[in-house]
């Protein structure tokens, strides 16, 4: 996919406009960890004729197929799928305006191409950047005074004012006389600039009531209110956006919710880890598995210094990775590049992305035979397990919040398991039968709200 020279207003109204021509919409398969999310984006790229992007922020990244749970290329190669795995591994300030950015090109490719995009992950605040646009109506204010701003730090009663003096000034001269364009790239490398205090004094004064709904702790959020408001030069307040926004849908939508029942959840949760790290993969005759993978990525790090920032952004931030740490430290240089290189040399067919026969069974007894690093294994293992399930939890909320004018909400149970694919089918039959009767997409794309339940089509019949 090339990169597109268009403005991300210009991709936005292309691809509205194309999505009503084609009668068609984008199609969102949304839900936690291990709920077959890829499994069914496949199925119904092959059923619709469509398309897959990737909205998982840890599927970005090169290499860790395994450990992200990624589509394999095998996989991949059935149908078009988009923005998976073309980050280095090193980058760690990769941001939500930049996906949607690379998305709008790959969604506008796709649409050319007549076929529907199928946004798939778990990462849900990228699904909100592209499923939601936010506007606030008929609010006026003027321009603020810089002037009044530093006359309230300066009247502070703090040891800290001139560092929020400071941080006023540098905010000035970095946003006031800046265009929004220039500034869609969040600045990581501010976090470290000024701390959670001084930032929070200073919404305080410029913005009070966003500064009694976030707390000292929301730092990025409260940094993100620092920069709306200077790049605004005070005429848009986050407390404006928390008061009176107002949501539509961007495009054309429809969201396929998955959840699994909590019981069911932890037995998929509990397999795939315990499964995932003798896993392995050959891809034109290079084998990988979920060990290699996790020695190779903390052996990149180490070259380049691990820190604690490390394990806060980028792809060691991913459940699946620093719940090895330990095992990585435990083993020797030379064990690391023995079980790397005997992985690599394992002597099965080769194919593309195809799983190996040989489970690893023989490396899996020579690691477990010494006791210290089989214990390790299992601690690692059961830390991912429960990290996983609390980390599925959360998604489950945030999935609560994420609201269309048509979806369906499928729960997984033990007795439906092998239905899913089938009824999610049907629903999507359903939605394009109506589509072609109705010959027009108005049906997904009105203005709604938070807090408004849509009404969902009938469920797709038994």
């Amino acid at each position: 996919m090339e990169s597109s020279t268009h403005s991300i207003q210009d991709m936005e109204s292309e691809i509205f406009t194309k999505i009503c021509e084609n009668n068609r919409y984008i199609l969102y398969i949304l839900g936690s960890t291990a709920t077959g999310k890829s499994k069914l984006a496949l199925t119904l790229a092959e059923e619709i004729g469509g398309a897959i992007v990737n909205c998982d922020s840890m599927q970005l990244y090169k290499g860790g197929g395994i450990m992200t749970a990624k589509p394999s290329p095998e996989e991949q190669s059935i149908v078009p799928h988009y923005l998976y795995g073309y980050l280095e591994t090193d980058i760690r300030d990769y941001n939500v305006n930049q996906w949607y950015s690379k998305a709008l090109e790959a969604i506008l490719e796709i649409v050319n191409c007549g076929k529907v995009p199928i946004i798939c992950g778990g990462t849900f605040y990228y699904a909100q950047k592209l499923l939601y646009d936010t506007y606030i109506e008929d609010l006026q204010r003027e321009e603020a005074d810089p002037s009044q701003i530093q006359q309230a730090v300066e009247s502070l009663e703090v040891d800290f004012k001139q560092k929020v003096l400071e941080l006023h000034e540098y905010l000035l001269n970095e946003y006031w006389e800046s265009l929004p364009e220039d500034h869609e790239t969040y600045h990581y490398k501010e976090e470290g600039l000024f701390n959670d205090e001084i930032c929070y004094e200073l919404l305080k004064i410029i913005d009070k009531e966003s500064s009694d709904f976030y707390k000292l702790q929301d730092h990025r959020r409260v940094c993100n209110a620092l920069r709306k408001f200077y790049l605004n030069r005070g005429k848009v307040l986050t407390s404006d956006y928390i008061k009176y926004q107002k949501i539509k849908l961007r495009f054309p939508s429809v969201v396929i919710k998955l959840k699994v029942e909590p019981d069911l959840l932890l037995e998929r949760v509990a397999s795939r880890a315990k499964n995932m790290l003798y896993q392995v993969i050959s891809i034109d005759g290079q084998h990988s598995s979920g060990l290699s993978e996790i020695l190779e990525v903390f052996t990149d790090y180490e070259e380049r210094k691990l820190t604690e920032e490390d394990f806060k952004k980028g792809i060691l931030q991913s459940i699946g990775y620093k719940e090895f740490y330990p095992l990585y430290n435990l083993l020797s240089t030379e064990e690391k590049k023995h079980y790397v290189q005997s992985i690599r040399d394992l002597s099965t067919s080769s194919g593309i992305g195809k799983p190996c026969r040989n489970p690893l069974d023989s490396l899996r007894e020579q690691l477990e035979s010494d006791n210290a690093i089989k214990k390790c294994i299992d601690e690692c293992i059961e830390k991912l397990i429960i990290k996983t399930k609390n980390y599925a939890k959360y998604q489950n909320k945030m999935l609560k919040k994420l609201r269309a004018c048509i979806f369906y909400e499928y729960l997984r149970t033990k007795s439906n398991t092998e239905n899913m694919i089938s009824d999610c089918t049907e629903f999507i039959r359903t939605i394009n039968t109506q589509l072609e009767d109705a010959q027009s997409t108005d049906m997904l794309y009105e203005p709604i709200k938070f807090n408004t339940k849509p009404t969902p089509l009938p469920e797709p019949p038994a």
